[in-house]
């Protein structure tokens, strides 16, 4: 069993080599009342005064977490209980919170103000630094809320990622892409032209035969990887399909492969008029491959592609991570989700796994989500 605890020091600051429950309690209870301050930590927790007590009233609380340059700030709401309707984001004049990207010493861009007791969405900073304000009336109290936030290096704010065209930033890493009309170099940042090779990380999007709905080119060899989180599968559907045919599919064809190149496992070769069924990846990798030769040329396909959670994962004696959603760190999980996960390691071997952020409806017996 693993067990993690954060010890937040802009509280109290105490004894770090440990913590002895007397001393927390006693320092809390004289300082049940303070709040904000300035926080330069890479992770914490942030909670309202006397939280999970009510706060008190006529209450203004400032925190400033400043990350190191070139770095982001997320915060996510584990807990959220201010004076306002059930799901009030808006008006809200009694007690609230705000949070701030902020840009300069003398420039904040407000993300949202934020009352009731609906969980608000994770809030990340456009630059290094974010500000948090709660404030209180005089009248109506209740629990309040808590928030953790982590800090994450944006690897294209320096020199664009070395990325020669686009580079997407993600949680702990970056991704370069092209523009159309180009395909990604083996290297991963430079971008070539003339190859039918794309590469494709967006969680959901529309795909093409080269010329559609004109005839693609004879002697293509084209390839679409996706890629997408760890821990979730690409889902293909397919709404135009016309490819010369033949019994074997041995002309021109599209074959789909369960991972990153054509030595993975395959998962169906296809030809002719008849709409492939839908496709789903086991692990967070596809890759399709369209050859055509000299002869014969049709319109070919057009396809949708999307991300599922849930999927295969294989455990090593590296640590790893996989996130329940696409979007994490920038989105809510969406409704009527339903994921599964499977993670095998080596024989005689044990999978240890380690939650390291967590929040998720709350409800008697999790029946909601």
């Amino acid at each position: 069993m693993f067990v993690k605890f954060v010890l937040d020091t802009s509280i109290c600051k105490a004894n770090t080599s440990g913590f002895v429950m007397e001393e927390v309690i006693e320092c809390e209870n004289q300082n049940h009342d303070a709040c904000g301050g300035v926080i330069e930590y890479p992770n914490g927790t942030i909670t309202s005064p006397s939280f999970p007590a009510l706060y008190p009233i006529l209450k203004e609380c400032i925190w400033e977490i400043i990350a190191p340059p070139k770095h982001k700030i997320s915060l996510n709401f584990t807990h959220f209980e201010l004076e306002g309707t059930t799901h009030q984001h808006t008006d809200c004049g009694y007690d609230s919170v705000t949070i701030y990207s902020k840009l300069s010493e003398n420039r904040l861009k407000r993300i949202g103000t934020y009352c009731g007791n609906a969980i608000p969405p994770t809030a990340t900073s456009e630059g290094n630094a974010l500000r948090v304000e709660f404030h209180s009336d005089k009248s109506v109290q209740r629990s309040g809320f808590a928030a953790v936030f982590f800090t994450d290096i944006d690897e294209c704010s320096l020199n664009n990622g070395g990325c020669q065209h686009e580079c997407l930033n993600t949680i702990g890493s970056y991704m370069c892409s092209c523009h159309n009309g180009y395909s990604l170099h083996e290297n991963g940042h430079d971008c070539k032209e003339g190859e039918c090779k794309h590469e494709i990380s967006a969680p959901f999007g529309t795909i093409y035969s080269p010329n559609f709905p004109d005839l693609y080119p004879p002697n293509a060899d084209c390839v679409w990887h996706f890629l997408t989180t760890t821990g979730h599968r690409i889902k293909l559907i397919f709404n135009e399909f016309n490819v010369e045919s033949h019994q074997e599919c041995a002309y021109d064809n599209v074959a789909i492969y369960d991972g990153e190149s054509e030595s993975s496992s395959l998962l169906g070769r296809f030809c002719g008029d008849k709409i492939p069924y839908p496709i789903s990846s086991s692990t967070n990798q596809l890759y399709m491959v369209l050859k055509t030769d000299k002869n014969k040329q049709l319109n070919g396909f057009t396809a949708m592609h999307s991300t599922s959670c849930g999927g295969y994962l294989r455990a090593t004696n590296q640590i790893k991570q996989f996130y329940s959603h696409s979007r994490f760190g920038n989105h809510n999980y969406n409704e009527n989700m339903d994921c599964e996960w499977t993670i095998q390691a080596p024989p005689s071997s044990n999978v240890q796994l380690l939650f390291l952020t967590f929040d998720i409806e709350s409800s008697e017996n999790c029946t909601y989500d």
